[in-house]
């Protein structure tokens, strides 16, 4: 508190400041002197623009005075109410360094009905006594009452019923018993100074019996009028001097904005906590991909290469050489097989020469030295010393062509063998083929014709190949399910975030009811109490702050009237101030889908049961419900619906839905959670045990005539069982259809 002052001493230096340069640059005359004045003065403004960015201002309703030389003081409000506790803002400050006093710990407003003042405790930590009991509820408190916040020293208050002026006092003590402080309440804006029973304002060192005057507050601020009816205005930081004692005057109008509490009972303050929900997450969107996902895809990548660098330096790696000789080896167990479907006929492979003279022509690609001595002792089927070996250099020109026009152009009678190899991208290609120069005879083909003929392929680099693929479909999978893992993630803390934010309205929508229907009983003080919690706890993107704001600037506009009741119809402004959409007057209807009936709902009923329990007479509430659903001749379907099967509450103008039957209660397809409130919106479906759809509707009115409120409803299709439905409570409606 005392650096509040420090500070508002400082501002109101700052003010004098400039006003003493503002009239030095009027007088001035001289044009050098006169441009440094309005330098300086441009400064100091500059400093005050800036001092006043960090304070709030407050109200001037109290006054607080000091008895220079000793800790007693004396606390004036000038209101019909104040609050006590740790908060420099507004009412009585108590200074508390235990921290066993909350920064609003209590209100005592004064009913000017009675001429009486009530106390109540704004949810305090460590709670507010009367007399020794702790308090719950509002209580009235008499001259002699004892009043402690938590463990603190407690207040003596007093009141005399029979002053006009009504002013209630606490005086504070210390543990010795010594008065320190007066706290007074003068709702008729005026004390009087003294040491008589009605002069409320004294010191200990006042003199017995003397009488000094009294304090009142004008619009202008605070006036004392001394017993020679002299009147002076009294200002920041301004003394009143009586039988030489001297009395400091501190007028709180400042107060640093850091210092501020959470919440304030002044109409000004409406700033929101920055806490009650923490930042909406975005629903994931279709290219949402983790942060981290471009690591991941380096790393998918680097696999990839590892494993194909592996791959080419191990097992996998194709022997060229051995793969040539399996693939001969196939050939020459062709060439010796007269049966196989290689050669043109069995005639002709009786031709094949094994002592004849024989031209080899291999490609150019071919080992030709190494393949040649290993087809030649391999086979067998030739005489080494009759065969003539060599190769081509064109490959654009296969070895048939070659074979075939050598033979043409030098009538030659040897046989050819055309041994053709080709290795594109993996694809080794063997070719073989064997030429008669023999002219056409019955069974053998002409010699420009090859009599065996024989191919192979082969792909060297399969099993790498497939493995490479797993491993790239596997990183393609693992970044899939890395993608999607994420995506249902952000859908669950989505889903999670909802769910939250619909408890949190629903619990905040409650409270603010509940404080509603205290500040039309006229408990002032408790709603005020639930305002403030509720702006602890919300912030201003909170759907419901608007509403707590509007609720707390009647309720203070009440109390600073007087107190009372306020009127259903002020409620009703706020609702229609904050959303021109909303008509408190619209009705709950729920329309069973596929018929022309539906459920319409009593007007003002707060809370709507659905389940297969009646009501009975002479029974709770609690059992049986307004609407029961029954399907004769299924006790097994009737058993799904549970007794009490969910509740339709309303708070204020909208409507929740909770189910009470454990997962048998879908809302728009999805499944609810039993005790879990979800808000309800016009066009919503409820599947209930699958046995109903209830379409919901909420309307001024709904076309319809009142019908029998049992209605048994029989399905267009055999495949579906009738069903039951029963209003014990509102009205079951006809002739009502889809838009």
């Amino acid at each position: 508190m005392d650096r509040d002052l420090e500070i508002q001493e400082q501002y109101e230096s700052l003010l004098k400041k400039r006003s003493l340069l503002r009239e030095a640059v009027i007088l001035e005359t001289n044009p050098a002197i006169k441009l440094q004045r309005e330098q300086q003065l441009k400064e100091v403004e500059k400093e005050i623009f800036e001092f006043e960015d960090k304070v709030e201002l407050l109200r001037e309703n109290r006054i607080i005075l000091n008895l220079k030389g000793t800790n007693n003081e004396v606390h004036c409000v000038f209101d019909n109410n104040a609050v006590i506790g740790r908060s420099a803002t507004y009412g009585f400050w108590i200074d508390d360094d235990s921290k066993e006093i909350s920064k609003l710990h209590a209100v005592i407003y004064y009913k000017s009905k009675n001429n009486a003042y009530w106390i109540d405790d704004l949810k305090s930590v460590n709670g507010t006594y009367v007399n020794g009991i702790k308090i719950e509820e509002p209580m009235q408190i008499f001259v002699g009452t004892q009043i402690q916040l938590g463990s603190s020293p407690s207040f003596l208050f007093e009141h005399n019923k029979d002053d006009l002026l009504s002013q209630g006092v606490l005086i504070q003590h210390n543990f010795d018993g010594e008065e320190v402080a007066r706290y007074i309440i003068a709702p008729k804006g005026k004390v009087l100074l003294g040491t008589n029973s009605n002069e409320v304002v004294r010191f200990p060192n006042f003199r017995e019996g003397k009488s000094l005057g009294s304090l009142i507050r004008e619009t202008d601020g605070f006036h004392f009028i001394g017993t020679d009816n002299e009147e002076q205005l009294l200002e920041h930081g301004g003394e009143l001097s009586f039988d030489f004692l001297r009395v400091g005057v501190t007028i709180p109008s400042i107060v640093l904005k850091e210092t501020l509490g959470e919440t304030k009972l002044t109409e000004n303050d409406l700033e929101p906590s920055q806490g009650g929900m923490e930042p909406e997450p975005k629903p994931p969107g279709e290219g949402d991909v983790p942060p981290y996902m471009r690591k991941v895809n380096i790393f998918c990548s680097l696999f990839i290469v590892g494993i194909g660098i592996i791959l080419n330096f191990t097992c996998f790696r194709p022997n060229i050489n051995q793969i040539d000789r399996k693939l001969i080896d196939e050939c020459i167990a062709e060439l010796k097989n007269p049966d196989s479907h290689s050669w043109f006929s069995a005639k002709a492979a009786s031709n094949f020469p094994t002592n004849k003279s024989v031209k080899i022509l291999f490609t150019r690609s071919l080992q030709k030295d190494k393949i040649t001595e290993y087809f030649l002792n391999k086979s067998s089927l030739f005489n080494k010393k009759n065969v003539e070996i060599s190769d081509y250099i064109n490959p654009d020109i296969s070895v048939e062509s070659i074979i075939r026009n050598k033979i043409n152009q030098q009538n030659s009678k040897d046989f050819w063998l055309g041994i053709e190899k080709s290795n594109f991208l993996g694809i080794l290609l063997w070719k073989v083929t064997y030429w008669h120069p023999a002219p056409s005879s019955a069974g053998i083909p002409i010699y420009s014709t090859p009599i065996f003929k024989w191919n192979k392929t082969s792909f060297l680099y399969l099993p790498s190949v497939f493995i490479l693929s797993v491993v790239v479909l596997s990183s393609r999978l693992t970044r899939y399910w890395i993608i999607e893992r994420y995506r249902n993630r952000l859908q669950q803390d989505y889903d999670d975030f909802q769910k939250k934010r619909t408890e949190k309205i629903f619990e905040a929508k409650s409270y603010l009811d509940e404080a509603r229907k205290l500040a039309q009983s006229g408990k002032l003080a408790q709603a005020l109490a639930k305002t403030n919690e509720l702006l602890k706890s919300t912030s201003m993107s909170f759907p419901v702050y608007k509403e707590i704001i509007e609720l707390k600037k009647v309720v203070l506009a009440q109390i600073e009237s007087g107190g009372g009741a306020i009127t259903v119809e002020s409620l009703n402004g706020i609702n229609r101030t904050l959303n021109h959409s909303t008509d408190a007057s619209k009705l709950l209807y729920l329309r069973i889908l596929g018929t022309p009936y539906a459920y319409q709902a009593p007007y003002g009923l707060e809370t709507i049961s659905i389940g297969r329990q009646r009501r009975k007479q002479n029974v709770s509430d609690n059992v049986g419900n307004d609407v029961i659903i029954r399907v004769p001749g299924s006790d097994k379907k009737s058993l799904c619906i549970s007794r009490r099967h969910l509740e339709i509450q309303r708070i204020n103008t909208e409507y929740f839905v909770i189910d009470k039957s454990g997962g048998k209660t879908s809302l728009n397809g999805k499944i609810l959670t039993k005790n879990e409130p979800s808000r309800l919106q016009s066009g919503d479906r409820l599947l209930i045990a699958g046995v109903i759809t209830l379409e919901v509707l909420i309307r001024v009115k709904l076309s319809g005539a009142k019908t029998s409120n049992v209605i048994r409803i029989n399905p267009p299709t055999e495949v579906q069982d009738n069903f039951l439905i029963e209003a014990s409570i509102g009205d079951m409606v006809t002739e009502v259809f889809d838009d």
